[in-house]
């Protein structure tokens, strides 16, 4: 099973520390693991227009009454783990990328940077670039969410006999984390595959005479392709957890049918999930850097905490200074 071992909590966001400090707090004792708490400052532009020396004294100043307060934040934890605390500047992303590069981090954990608007948690820019950017997972959390997460939810997508190892590894992973994180919660764990039934779609676009009843065998036959690749998921997952455990976590299989980003947000709220696990898998073109398998539109529509994780031997585009490689 997956086990954190060197964990990064971002400062930072509405009631951060009753909340993302709790539960990072209680994750690191689960797993015998190292904490860190930082904070980033994004400095003022304004600074630039003062001399260097003046500037370099006052940041020096900001940074340190920063990690003072940062310290007496986190005190009151300090009986039960033990915690290092960090304050850093500049760009509040690269920064943080920059830590886990410096320090293997296998775990980024924050407050949601976004707003709340028509009932859904809208995520902050910040929180867009370490899902689509950051090299390890990053664990999203909203704000005011339950102490204990009583419902998991596993969101597993990859085209049945598609032969793409870096998804099947995804979703490996997913499985994975979400069991340890359900489990540890003792909580139900829920695992969700859906899909799209194309074939009318593609024979319209060609004319074809397939007659009606054909088209729904195909479309049947697609869904049966769907449900037993999922159920070859299952007993992937009952590999790796054992009968005993597997038993006792009895995770319910669910396959939808249908547009993706509206199922997985429709499902969330209807069975009162309380964090998602799922896979955000990365690629360059030319509009930049961005999600693919539909992850960017999901995330931006659900309204409960996420943990999001990257392929196996994703590389982010984010760099060291040229000074620390």
């Amino acid at each position: 099973m997956k086990r954190f071992t060197n964990i990064l909590l971002i400062a930072g966001g509405d009631n951060w520390r009753e909340t993302a400090l709790e539960r990072a707090v209680s994750l690191a004792t689960e797993n015998q693991a190292d904490l860190t708490v930082v904070d980033v400052i994004e400095l003022s532009v304004d600074l630039q227009v003062i001399g260097r020396e003046k500037r370099d004294r006052l940041i020096s100043e900001i940074v340190g009454k920063r990690l003072v307060q940062l310290d007496n934040m986190v005190q009151h934890v300090r009986d039960r783990v033990t915690v290092q605390t960090r304050v850093t500047r500049g760009t509040a992303f690269l920064e943080i990328i920059r830590e886990v590069l410096r320090n293997n981090y296998d775990l980024v954990m924050k407050m949601s940077g976004g707003s709340r608007r028509l009932n859904n948690l809208l995520l902050g820019s910040i929180d867009m670039h370490l899902l689509r950017k950051c090299p390890c997972p990053v664990w999203i959390m909203k704000p005011g969410e339950s102490v204990q997460y009583q419902r998991v939810l596993a969101a597993v997508d990859i085209e049945p006999e598609s032969g793409d190892q870096q998804k099947s590894a995804l979703n490996k992973q997913i499985l994975e984390m979400a069991s340890s994180l359900a489990l540890s919660e003792f909580g139900h764990l829920h695992i969700v595959h859906a899909w799209m039934r194309n074939s009318r779609t593609i024979l319209d676009g060609i004319g074809s005479d397939f007659d009606d009843a054909e088209v729904e065998s195909w479309g049947e036959k697609t869904r049966q392709l769907h449900r037993s690749w999922l159920d070859k998921q299952q007993r992937q997952l009952l590999k790796t957890l054992g009968k005993e455990t597997f038993a006792y976590l009895a995770p319910q299989l669910h396959l939808l049918e249908g547009e993706i980003c509206e199922l997985i947000a429709d499902f969330i709220d209807k069975n009162k999930i309380d964090v998602v696990v799922m896979g955000t898998v990365a690629r360059t073109g030319i509009s930049g850097f961005f999600m693919g398998n539909s992850a960017e539109s999901i995330l931006n529509t659900i309204d409960c905490s996420m943990l999001a994780v990257k392929p196996p031997g994703f590389m982010t585009p984010v760099t060291l200074p040229d000074r620390e490689r």
